[in-house]
């Protein structure tokens, strides 16, 4: 499990009528230092910017914009403000270097060298706040993937920007504040444009839950060396279905009882609860999740981590006592999905506390009642939201396994392989498969795949057969 910190300033609540087809505006640009075309930020911009265009998005120059100099960077500002006028979404999304001097933050425009005044050299993140300010765009989304290489005396990466943070603002960091970011493998992407540009053809996905979703990912792929962080405005806003909704079930609040409410505090808890549940402490991150819950009872993330961790738990437990732990997982997991119907990780928990029901019941004798079905229909659902996740299919794969249609079992395993190829868990899977089978020698050869990528995985593969 990893944790991500989100810095969370309440403002106000946004909708709009969700049947009507939306104004989205984004400005990309990806500057290498020497202006050249073919370095990580052109390519981190041309997969983001491409994403975006596939969900609706204008693209401020019809595409995405590399290497220009300051003044190129101001102009392409001043237009995004023009076409962003009372626009539904403005996004703006930057990769490159980045620095900042006494607490203002600047983007690095091609030719700038070190020793300049970025004052004078470089564009000021205040210039496109303001920019932003003067479009009243419904939504603004600030997302700044610099490499932040320290170019001048004054310490590494970006200062925080909790002051912009009004009027249905979000602003996204690759990382966390004055900390520096990896711009990706020679000839790749930034771990955070690859994430964000992968997130966004999740359909429904609330922006809330797509940031949380590209930060765990980048976590993981830099082994927490990089924790994304994010100052967010307490909005339910959909990138990827031509629409903002308001949160389910629940009326926009009055802005005039606003300050009353407990000033956004849920995602923090949700942030502690991770690293409790790292360390396995299972009841403290309950705890911690359920401060979250009273304070925003209509976030279905939350109630999906609590019942994670009620199913994680369970896991832990022998079976007639796991059972119980399950229950209350199931749950939460139907409360997220009641709340956040298009939020693919609680199907797929759900999925997955109904396979170890399946084989808690099973120990214990008693009747399973094809609860398999169940959990296929989960896993289906988390793939048709989410089809770029490699751990529902695998989970699906599982399903059949225990279902004994070896087959199905077999397609939806090797399509986590091709999802992500450095995954043990589908390795494994297809080792259990071809051992029941009775095919030795292909069990043989993916248990070895799956040891050469997690040996805990490879093991597992082995204790199923005895």
């Amino acid at each position: 499990m990893r944790w991500l910190i989100l810095i969370l300033a309440l403002i106000a609540c946004i909708s709009t009528d969700p049947a009507a087809a939306q104004n989205k505006v984004a400005l990309v640009i990806g500057n290498d230092l020497d202006g050249s075309l073919l370095g990580n930020p052109a390519r981190d911009s041309k997969i983001v910017g491409e994403a975006l265009q596939k969900i609706g998005f204008k693209l401020v120059g019809g595409q995405p914009l590399v290497g220009l100099n300051k003044e190129a960077m101001e102009a392409q500002v001043e237009e995004f403000g023009k076409l962003a006028k009372n626009a539904d979404i403005a996004l703006f999304y930057f990769s490159g270097h980045g620095l900042q001097l006494n607490g203002t933050n600047f983007l690095v425009p091609v030719g700038f060298q070190s020793g300049k005044s970025p004052i004078v050299h470089a564009l000021s993140t205040t210039v496109l706040m303001a920019e932003l300010a003067r479009s009243q765009a419904r939504v603004k989304i600030v997302l700044l993937d610099a490499c932040r290489t320290p170019f001048m005396k004054g310490g590494d990466g970006l200062a925080p920007m909790q002051d912009f943070a009004v009027n249905g603002t979000v602003i996204g960091f690759a990382t966390q504040p004055n900390r520096t970011a990896w711009a990706g493998p020679p000839n790749g992407n930034s771990p955070y444009a690859k994430a964000f540009a992968t997130k966004l053809s999740v359909k429904g996905l609330q922006l809330y839950d797509l940031l949380i979703d590209v930060g765990l990912e980048v976590m993981s792929v830099t082994q927490n060396a990089q924790v994304p962080s994010a100052t967010i405005t307490p909005l339910r806003v959909v990138l990827n279905q031509n629409q903002i909704v308001p949160s389910p079930g629940t009326t926009p609040p009055n802005p005039a009882v606003l300050g009353n409410l407990p000033n956004g505090q849920a995602l923090r808890f949700v942030q502690s609860a991770h690293k409790l549940l790292d360390n396995k402490n299972f009841g403290a991150a309950r705890d911690e999740l359920t401060k979250g819950i009273q304070l925003d009872p209509g976030l279905g993330l939350t109630y999906n981590y609590r019942g994670y961790a009620w199913y994680e738990e369970g896991l832990s437990k022998p079976p007639i006592e796991g059972l119980k732990f399950y229950d209350k997982a199931f749950l939460d997991f139907d409360e997220a999905i009641r709340l956040s119907p298009t939020y693919a990780p609680a199907y797929r928990h759900r999925g997955n506390t109904i396979l170890a029901t399946f084989k808690a019941l099973r120990k214990i004798g008693k009747p399973t009642n094809k609860i398999l079905d169940n959990a296929i229909n989960d896993f289906n659902m988390a793939i048709g939201l989410d089809s770029n996740s490699k751990t529902s299919p695998n989970s699906l794969g599982g399903a059949y396994l225990l279902k004994g249609d070896y087959a199905s079992a077999i397609k939806n395993f090797n399509i986590a392989i091709a999802l992500n190829q450095t995954y043990a868990a589908p390795y494994a899977g297809l080792c259990a498969t071809y051992r029941l089978m009775g095919n030795a020698k292909l069990a043989d050869d993916y248990e070895r795949l799956a040891g050469a990528r997690d040996d805990d995985k490879s093991k597992a593969c082995v204790a199923q057969q005895h």
